[in-house]
């Protein structure tokens, strides 16, 4: 017997630690604890209009606005006119030496006066063989009588066209301002020899000022003569906020219906609506154009406005999380246009009243549970979660 116990150990200890292994296998894992829904701020998509500005660098331009040049050669005797001077329509800018254009326009008169009285004395004696008659004075001398006064008449009216001429010609020693306005430059001094046409000074009125802009072609279908633009000083200076409210406003005067070669843009003018101390003339001007998008109309037919936080800027695609059944459902969508504060997008199974996640939306995983709360902390009720389609 104790033969057989002894046999027998062996064996009872084999099966003593199967029977343990086994217990340690049979064993459960302690559960795992689900995780809580990720509480996120939600808005629903709405329908309705969506006005996206489209902003363009334009440039001011006077609307009058000429380099003076006189239209004689000669020395200047006068220039009174420097950079920043205002001047009025008429008034005496630049005068070159005018003694031989005066010399020649008296000699003109005074052979002019000579020419009338000789042509009187013609015409007497023209007059007295005419009524002698050619019987006491030959044919031939009445005739070269009359003609004699023919031709002195003729030489007369030849130099009333000269002194109209040299009258003319001495205007061109004088240069007077063509319309009211500012000396932008000024290209000569006192006694400098001027050749004619030569550029003398800059005159830029800047009270009658217009914007040109270039813009995109896409923006053609939108724009309209009369149509009201916001005007900012380039680059959000001089009192813009970062909101980027206008500080000026202008009209639409006409567009260029024809594509720049080179640009490939079309041009529009604008009319500032009021003066602004920055609208000065070759001054950069920020112009905001008005787009209008209604949501089931157009080309935005099919899309929804939702707020811009909403939006997941991928590297491939752009997306939003929707709210579905309690858990977050990604959407690829196509920005159709942004505000500061909304976006217009479209997406397949996005429709007007889809709960979209606006904040939190960064950490969430597809499927992962949400708990919706509204911006002040309160919670989204089942019955408020929209669906996606």
């Amino acid at each position: 017997m104790p033969n057989l116990l002894r046999a027998l150990i062996p064996t009872l200890t084999l099966l003593t630690a199967a029977g343990v292994l086994g217990c340690g296998v049979d064993e459960a894992p302690p559960a795992k604890q689900d995780q809580p829904p990720a509480p996120v701020e939600v808005a629903s998509a709405r329908a309705g209009q969506l006005v996206d500005e489209w902003v363009f660098i334009g440039e001011v331009r006077s609307l009058r606005s000429a380099q003076l040049a006189l239209g004689a050669g000669g020395e200047i005797v006068m220039i009174e006119a420097r950079e920043g001077d205002h001047v009025e329509q008429g008034a005496l800018l630049v005068e070159i030496d005018k003694r031989q254009a005066s010399a020649q326009l008296s000699a003109a008169v005074s052979s002019r006066r000579e020419s009338e009285r000789e042509l009187d004395q013609a015409r007497r004696e023209a007059d007295r063989a005419s009524a002698l008659g050619d019987q006491i004075l030959p044919g031939e001398e009445i005739e070269r009588q009359g003609a004699r006064a023919d031709t002195l008449e003729a030489r007369k009216r030849r130099l009333a066209a000269e002194i109209r001429a040299a009258q003319a010609q001495l205007s061109d020693y004088q240069l007077a301002a063509p319309f009211a306005g500012v000396v932008a430059a000024r290209y000569a001094d006192l006694g400098q020899w001027l050749n004619p046409g030569q550029a003398v000074l800059e005159l830029v009125a800047i009270d009658d000022l217009e914007i040109l802009v270039d813009v995109r072609p896409e923006l053609a279908s939108h724009l309209q003569v009369g149509a009201e633009v916001a005007l900012r000083p380039a680059g959000g200076l001089l009192g813009v906020g970062a909101s980027g409210a206008a500080i000026g406003a202008g009209e639409v005067l006409a567009v260029v219906p024809s594509l720049d070669r080179g640009t490939r843009t079309l041009k529009v003018r604008v009319r500032p609506s009021e003066p602004r101390a920055w609208l000065l003339p070759g001054a950069p001007v920020d112009v905001g154009f008005s787009v209008r998008y209604e949501v089931g109309a157009g080309p935005s037919a099919d899309a929804v406005i939702v707020p811009r936080d909403a939006l997941v800027l991928g590297a491939v695609d752009t997306r939003v999380l929707v709210v579905d059944d309690g858990s977050a459902k990604p959407i690829v969508v196509e920005v159709v246009a942004t505000t500061a504060d909304e976006a217009l997008v479209r997406g397949e199974g996005l429709s007007v009243g889809a709960v979209v996640v606006t904040r939190g939306n960064e950490r969430l995983r597809p499927g992962q549970s949400v708990r919706p709360i509204t911006a002040d902390g309160g919670d989204v009720g089942p019955a408020d979660e929209g669906p996606a389609s």
